[in-house]
């Protein structure tokens, strides 16, 4: 991405979308908008999605949830963001790092943010392992 590394830092998660070849895929994206243009609208669901209702009451719901990060997780979380910091060092086979102090907040709102998907009132390590990968995609 050709953006400063000091603009990248101020986000959470970054997603790089390759619009890679593959034969299956674009057949079957040709056929879904040739359906869309041919019927005026949608193929059918091969599945029953959820409500708006229901997704607006688990979000009310969600949102009440302040999830806690426990003492037990420090060590790790601590960890995880040093072993974080060396491999990028590694990997770029220099002394700089993207790996920020707001790397680590993003490790901890997103764990936090898991945790409240979970109705949770406290952050568990599962969520900051998925908050872990989900940053380094």
């Amino acid at each position: 991405i050709n953006l400063p590394a000091a603009l990248l830092s101020r986000f959470d998660l970054l997603f790089v979308i390759l619009d890679k070849h593959d034969p299956s895929q674009d057949i079957a994206l040709a056929k879904h908008v040739l359906y869309v243009h041919q019927n005026l609208k949608h193929p059918p669901l091969t599945f029953t999605p959820f409500s708006s209702e229901f997704i607006r009451g688990y979000v009310a719901v969600a949102k009440r949830v302040t999830p806690f990060i426990p003492r037990n997780l420090t060590e790790y979380i601590t960890g995880a963001y040093v072993n974080m910091r060396v491999e990028e060092t590694k990997q770029a086979d220099q002394s700089m790092t993207y790996t920020t102090a707001r790397t680590l907040l993003g490790v901890l709102r997103l764990s936090q943010s898991l945790a409240r998907l979970r109705l949770s009132d406290e952050v568990a390590r599962g969520d900051v392992d998925e908050a872990m990968r989900l940053i380094h995609m």
